[in-house]
């Protein structure tokens, strides 16, 4: 008899992540102000003056350290990734989002499919401590989703020293990640990983032993009018 919990309906699966995150369930930037309006013309000195304050006013706040931004990716993308996995995922399955934020992406793959584990690795202690109490919150409100030993994790700390060796499926929303971070996340999975089949990139970039399986386009709040997400493959 197999006891493993089945996935939930998706059309149920907003309203929980509004229950667990309130206002942050809209997917909006986490710490970058909105784009600035397109500058408008300018004759003199005046107006050039007003349209540099502008521009000022606008980026105010963004951080020196680009590599810490993010934006999810929408509950409707979320699920198109889920569809397209070669394989889908399973109780055997290990899903790991390195830079998790708030959790949202981590999750939604656990009330969407039979993963066996999610787990979500997050530089910044305030958005863990936002996904902790979310995952404490689904749990207590819904505990059959964690029978059979189903697990999801969210562990605060570099993700270059976090333990991802069991990881099946690896997930980067890596739009705004450096070479150098990018690099060495290549180079502990290609070390760490024996159990790897794919990995799911916003940034297209060279992975030893895996090679692009399918492209398809994705939304976040960084990127409203979509951008390419790369699945990897074994």
């Amino acid at each position: 008899m197999n006891d493993h919990p089945t996935p939930l309906d998706r059309a149920a699966i907003p309203a929980i992540l509004e229950r667990l995150y309130g206002d942050a369930a809209g997917h909006t930037f986490h710490d970058v102000p909105p784009e600035p309006e397109e500058p408008p013309e300018y004759e003199g000195l005046a107006d050039l003056l007003a349209v540099v304050r502008q521009l000022k006013q606008a980026v105010r706040g963004l951080p020196r350290d680009l590599e810490h931004v993010y934006g999810e990716l929408t509950p409707a993308s979320v699920h198109n990734v889920i569809d397209r996995l070669p394989g889908g995922l399973g109780a055997g399955d290990v899903f790991i989002d390195l830079g998790s934020g708030i959790g949202k992406v981590c999750v939604q793959v656990f009330l969407a499919t039979a993963v066996g584990a999610c787990r979500g690795i997050e530089l910044s202690a305030p958005r863990h401590r936002q996904a902790e109490a979310a995952r404490q919150r689904l749990q207590a409100d819904y505990p059959a989703i964690f029978a059979a030993g189903r697990r999801l994790d969210f562990v605060q700390g570099d993700i270059l020293a976090a333990d991802i060796g069991d990881a099946t499926m690896v997930f980067l929303c890596a739009r705004l990640f450096g070479d150098d971070l990018m690099a060495g996340i290549v180079r502990k999975m290609a070390t760490g990983c024996p159990r790897l089949r794919h990995v799911l990139s916003t940034r297209e970039f060279p992975f030893p032993g895996l090679a692009v399986s399918d492209t398809l386009t994705v939304y976040s709040a960084y990127a409203p009018r979509g951008e390419s997400l790369w699945i990897y493959s074994a």
